[in-house]
């Protein structure tokens, strides 16, 4: 299917090689690799800007500063309704609220199993 070289061996046979058999299958999801790297660089951006105020101990940071640094407040990991009522974001193991004066208030949380498995979220948005 890549190469076009006769094959030989098993009759459902469908590439030569492993190495056609890889190429072909990254050429197919080219597209759809591109749009997932780029919102998993984007989080991986966000959560490492928001760790860097983490380990300065700060919990709280204008949003201003965050943007300025590649921080995009549409990449997140999950996003909560508190019992508050206010909205609460999760980037993995970090959760965050923008609040009124577009400060984010941040905390470091432990990675459990209903942060990695949406289904277990009380109530979703």
């Amino acid at each position: 299917m890549q190469c076009q070289q006769e094959l030989r061996g098993r009759i459902d046979k469908r590439f030569c090689s492993d190495s056609c058999r890889t190429q072909y299958h990254n050429e197919a999801n080219r597209t759809r690799n591109r749009r997932f790297n780029y919102v998993h660089r984007q989080l991986k951006r966000n959560y490492a800007i928001l760790e860097m105020f983490a380990r300065k101990e700060q919990s709280q940071v204008h949003l201003r500063e965050l943007w300025l640094l590649g921080f995009d407040t549409k990449k997140v990991t999950g996003v909560k309704l508190a019992k508050t009522g206010k909205i609460t974001f999760e980037l993995y193991d970090l959760t965050y609220r923008i609040s009124d004066k577009n400060q984010i208030e941040f905390e470091k949380t432990s990675l459990t199993k209903s942060h990695l498995c949406s289904s277990n979220y009380s109530k979703k948005i």
